[in-house]
């Protein structure tokens, strides 16, 4: 399914293990069309990884109740070539819980959840196609991360934030592609007053952000107070 830095692996998870062992930057290219069925994959804090998409599409449907993700980058990634990164949870939290104590979904499914530093550079496309739910986000980006796009496109296909920004000190770089939702960048306050307010840094230098909601935004922030 994969190599890394030339070395052929049977399937990808496997090839992720041995990238994650190394102590250089190596190089993942997907060598034909890759279902993960159902499963995921992480990128380790140690790892600097280049993921070649080499034409092909990597996907996985996820079919468990509770979060659930593509890959979780919590090291170095940077997404090149062509292809597709498309992923699909069947059962995503869509309980607002109006009425109750718990305001917010309690659990997200994202494409990718960044830990760590995060480049889209390349003609590839990474998608969320789960049609319904609260926290569903094609890159969700926590405290101390970072991304930087610079060519690609990053859709939510239906509703929802195509970039989730969430947690102190997180950043956002945007060089070029598109990035595509009912809400394109969402800024969220990781808690319930003022004292929580984070920071956040999003330098827009090119691309474009594109609602596909009659009344949707292009970037939604706000605060307690």
């Amino acid at each position: 399914e994969a190599s890394v830095n030339g070395v052929d692996y049977e399937n990808m998870a496997d090839a992720v293990v041995a990238a994650n062992a190394a102590n250089e930057q190596v190089t993942i290219k997907l060598l034909k069309n890759v279902d993960l069925n159902g499963a995921s994959l992480t990128i380790n804090a140690n790892a600097d990884v280049k993921l070649d998409l080499n034409g092909h599409v990597l996907y996985t449907l996820n079919e468990v109740q509770g979060a659930a993700c593509l890959i979780e980058n919590k090291g170095k990634l940077e997404v090149v070539g062509s292809g597709s990164i498309t992923f699909l949870a069947k059962y995503p939290d869509v309980n607002w819980g109006e009425g109750q104590a718990n305001l917010y979904p309690t659990y997200a499914t994202n494409t990718i959840p960044n830990r760590g530093q995060l480049v889209i550079d390349g003609n590839v496309t990474i998608e969320n196609q789960t049609q319904v739910g609260g926290a569903v986000y094609a890159i969700d980006n926590y405290g101390g991360s970072s991304l930087t796009i610079n060519n690609g496109s990053v859709k939510k296909a239906v509703r929802g934030a195509a970039i989730r920004l969430f947690g102190d000190n997180t950043n956002l770089t945007v060089n070029g592609g598109e990035i595509e939702g009912s809400t394109a960048v969402w800024i969220q306050l990781p808690g319930s007053s003022f004292a929580d307010t984070p920071n956040m840094n999003v330098t827009i230098n090119g691309g474009k952000l594109i609602s596909i909601k009659e009344q949707g935004d292009l970037m939604y922030t706000y605060t307690f107070g």
